[in-house]
This record gives structure tokens, sequence and C-alpha cells, in this order.
């Protein structure tokens, strides 16, 4: 890539940026437009709890409430009223239905501390989202405007984040076959690589945390719009000779691999 189709990439990002932020800015004002010509809107319904069973996938669709994966002896999940689910053929979906207004609240959900699903999908809408520990054969991240912490994470086959606008987190990790399209946010990643990593930026700063030797990679790398390092050199183009292959495709913003 040319150093100008690099400054057109940057100014292209930046423009979608700027029009995401706006159709935010605008949905935000129609709520509350809404809100303020009905009244002031509250809820006030009690959280339940469920026991799960015979579980292998999960999927999980949030708009505006907070999620928290926690370890537990058993497998429980503990939900508004306004959240539904279902376990069927082994699969537990958990949905939140659309609201006219925007509250937040909490949708825990309990996993047994050694179980590895199949799969876990987990679509991401403003409200933030902390998961203690998850392992899982693949599993497929679609966040959103909220800010994503992880403690550890196990993805054995295959790993997917596309990203949204929001910052993520992840302190310990392996990721198979990683498929990375960071979005709008900062991003920092601790864990061993396996595998091909793609890794796409769009506008923020990535940290990626290694845990094993850096020979074990092999980097192909497309600077955008800042600077990339390894321990501390600034890189670009193709380097190492290790096994697993990271591949990145810059953005605006800095990129620190050590």
């Amino acid at each position: 890539m040319t150093s100008n189709q690099k400054i057109v990439k940057g100014l292209a990002i930046t423009l979608a940026v700027v029009i995401i932020i706006g159709i935010v800015n605008a949905a935000v004002w129609s709520l509350c437009s809404i809100s303020f010509i009905f009244g002031n809107h509250t809820y006030d319904g009690a959280t339940e709890i469920y026991n799960i069973n015979d579980v292998d996938n999960i999927e999980i669709n949030i708009g505006a409430s907070n999620l928290k994966i926690e370890e537990s002896d058993t497998f429980k999940i503990e939900i508004p009223n306004y959240v539904t689910y279902d376990v069927k053929n082994n699969k537990l979906t958990i949905n939140e239905k659309s609201r006219f207004f925007l509250k937040s609240s909490n949708i825990k959900v309990y996993l047994p501390t050694e179980k590895q699903f199949d799969s876990v999908k987990i679509n991401g809408g403003a409200g933030n989202i902390e998961i203690v520990n998850l392992t899982a054969k693949n599993v497929d991240f679609e966040l959103g405007a909220g800010k994503v912490t992880v403690g550890n994470l196990e993805a054995n086959l295959s790993f997917a984040l596309d990203g949204g606008a929001g910052d993520f987190k992840l302190n310990s990790g392996y990721l198979n076959n990683a498929d990375i399209d960071m979005g709008v946010g900062n991003f920092i990643i601790r864990a061993t690589l396996n595998g091909k990593a793609d890794i796409d930026m769009g506008v923020g700063n990535l940290d990626i945390d290694l845990v094993d030797e850096i020979d074990n990679y092999t980097f192909d790398i497309d600077k955008g719009i800042g600077n990339v390092t390894i321990d501390g050199k600034n890189v670009s183009g193709r380097l190492g000779s290790g096994n697993t292959l990271i591949e990145i495709d810059g953005g605006v913003g800095n990129i620190k691999i050590y």
C-alpha cells in the first residue's frame, strides 16, 4: 500500500467514524425526546434465576444491559423479565427485547468452572461486558458501544471478534485462528496466538502481549497511519520465521507487540 493510499484509507476510516458518531447521537437524542414526550419511564421488574442443564452452545444478544459471565459450581442465569431465554438442541439462547427507552440493568450467566463449550456467540449492545473465564472450541464476539473486559479466554478452534465503538481488554488467553476486526476503540490482548491470526485495525491503539516467545511468530504488517513496534523497534512488512502467522492491516493508531 502506497503512502497516498494509506492517507486515503485513514481519511475514509475517520469519516466513517464521524458518520457513526453522528448516527448514534441522533438515535440517543430521539430516544430522549420520546421519553420527554411520554413522561419518565422506570423499570421495576424483578430478576429471576434459572438453572440450566445440557448446554453445549450459547448465544447471547444484548442491547442496553450489562452482561457478566462468572464461574460457578452450577449452570444458571439471572435475567430481568424483559429478557427471554430458550434451551433447544443443547443450545442456550438469551435475547434482550427492544425497548423504547435506555435503562441499564444486569444479565448474569454462571458457567461450570471446567466446562468447554462447542460454541459461544455474544452480540453486544450499549452495555458493558465482563467475562471472568470462558472456554470454548469456537468463540464469536460482535461488539457494540460498551467496554469489554475478559479475565481468561480459551478459543481452541477459532476466535472471531468484530469490534464496535468500545474498548476491549483480554488479560489472559489462548486464541486459535483469530480473526479480529477492531472497529473504533483501544484493544489490549495478552494471549498465546496459534494458527493464523488476521487483525484489521480501525481507529484506536492495539497492544498485543504475546505470552510465549516472539520467535514462535511470523509477522506480515501493512502499516496504516501510526507506528508499529515489536519489542520497542519500529517495523513493517514481513518478518520472523515462526509457525504462527500474524497478519495486521493497519488503520489509524499505534500498534505495540511485545
